[in-house]
């Protein structure tokens, strides 16, 4: 979403506006949710981009297995959508790795109900399928039907249950924030939310890169991982 030269400055300027500290406070509102699954963190949720400033001051100063993370969120960036085995990169056995930045709709989603969170699960997987007939008529890849499948509900009790109104209120106070670090028309737009691993990976990865996407994407199926090597290899090099 940024280039890294301008991330720093602008996690100062939420910082000093009191941005990450309401950000902070939105996420003592909710209770604990369940643990994130390996089956739930296949589809990280979107973060606003406050969030990822606030992730990125955290991984800026992580020394211990920071390269580990740059690999996994290169291949995630590249390979989400063919290779069923992907998942969030910030995923651990049942943790999140961003701990407190951990972002607020990856904890909404374990709070909701289990019929509301059916529901977004079949809007997802709708959305889904649009994504994969694009790249099938446009670049010729191929989405294993494993990665269009539903993920099982992850709560755990009906305790402190939320609903997709009070999701879409969070949402909305997210894209508040936003709008005070970025153009309001692309908060508002929700053009500032993705998830934390896409949000880094736009950070590593120059546009040309990003361009290949497909290319990537097309050479790992027909075998070969020359290309995402190379690429995985750029990222691990990334200086915060």
């Amino acid at each position: 979403m940024l280039p890294a030269a301008d991330l720093y400055s602008a996690s100062v300027y939420a910082r000093n506006q009191g941005l990450l500290a309401t950000l902070t406070g939105l996420y003592a509102e909710i209770p604990e949710p369940p643990l994130p699954s390996r089956d739930f963190c296949r589809s990280p949720a979107p973060a606003a981009l406050v969030e990822f400033l606030h992730a990125y001051r955290q991984l800026r100063y992580q020394q211990e297995g920071r390269e580990e993370i740059l690999r996994r969120t290169a291949e995630f960036y590249f390979l989400e959508l063919v290779d069923p085995e992907q998942v969030c990169p910030f995923h651990r056995e049942g943790e999140c790795l961003l701990g407190p930045a951990e972002p607020l709709l990856c904890r909404l989603l374990r709070l909701l109900t289990e019929e509301e969170f059916n529901r977004w699960e079949e809007e997802r997987i709708e959305g889904l399928k649009a994504v994969a007939e694009r790249f099938q008529v446009e670049w010729g890849v191929q989405v294993p039907e494993a990665v269009l499948s539903p993920r099982a509900y992850p709560g755990v009790s009906e305790q402190g249950r939320l609903t997709a109104s009070d999701l879409e209120n969070y949402r909305l106070k997210l894209m508040e924030l936003d709008a005070r670090v970025a153009p309001p028309d692309m908060a508002y737009h929700r053009f500032t939310l993705f998830p934390i691993a896409t949000h880094l990976a736009m950070t590593i990865f120059n546009p040309g890169i990003r361009s290949r996407r497909a290319e990537v994407m097309r050479e790992y199926l027909a075998g070969s991982r020359a290309l995402l090597d190379k690429y995985v290899e750029r990222a691990r090099n990334f200086c915060f």
